[in-house]
């Protein structure tokens, strides 16, 4: 394949930080009140939707364990849509996203529109890729991948008043066994107590983001949802 067939990624994010805290004990209401009190002036960026997300994985699961073993670099390959769960995706959006630290990047690639009713052809999600024109180096990485895990969740965005800082919340978590690979004591799980506060900026805004996380009293995490949706289903101990 020529140079000029490779797909250029839609967006990408360079040198991104992202702080996150967990919450089980204020409701989704308190949460959103404590964020739009912000000394920041946070005010909301875009109406509220609903995110899916297949996760792949190797057959090794080398992901996961990347993750749960604190590797320095760290990448997850997944494929996202808005809206209903079941039914065609009008714009699934293939996503590679790869951190050092607590610093990350994302690439994301537009595929055909594709079905989901609880499974996905496999054979036609990778060949669309191929028609995509993906870099070579993210077409092999999921050709040699399967579905680990389906998530959805309902996202809040919010963005602070010098547009520098961005603010996620993330609630009613529900995690999936895909393509009827399941390996644990649970095929479904949903959390409706668990609240992820995420807060997004650029490397070069991260020591005025001190000021801006010790204005959230939540407790710091560095939950994956992806390892999160595993533990839950059994398949694995945290």
């Amino acid at each position: 394949m020529s140079s000029a067939t490779i797909a250029k990624p839609i967006t990408t994010d360079t040198h991104r930080y992202e702080r996150k805290f967990d919450n089980t004990t204020a409701s989704l209401t308190q949460v959103e009140l404590i964020v739009r009190l912000h000394p920041a002036h946070f005010r909301e960026a875009y109406p509220p939707r609903e995110i899916n997300n297949i996760y792949f994985d190797t057959p090794s699961l080398a992901s996961f364990t990347d993750h749960v073993m604190g590797a320095a670099h760290r990448s997850k390959l997944r494929l996202r849509w808005y809206g209903a769960e079941c039914g065609t995706m009008a714009k699934p959006v293939l996503e590679v996203k790869n951190k050092d630290g607590h610093v990350g990047t994302k690439e994301q690639y537009t595929l055909a529109p594709c079905e989901f009713n609880g499974t996905i052809d496999e054979t036609h999600l990778k060949r669309a890729a191929v028609e995509t024109g993906l870099p070579s180096r993210v077409s092999e990485r999921l050709a040699s991948s399967t579905p680990a895990l389906l998530n959805r969740y309902a996202r809040r965005y919010y963005v602070s008043a010098d547009g520098r800082f961005r603010i996620t919340i993330d609630s009613e978590l529900s995690f999936r066994v895909i393509n009827n690979r399941h390996h644990g004591y649970r095929s479904s799980y949903t959390d409706r107590r668990l609240i992820i506060v995420e807060l997004k900026y650029a490397a070069d805004h991260d020591e005025d983001a001190r000021d801006v996380g010790g204005g959230l009293p939540f407790r710091v995490s560095k939950l994956s949802k992806y390892v999160q949706g595993l533990v839950c289903l059994g398949r694995f101990e945290p």
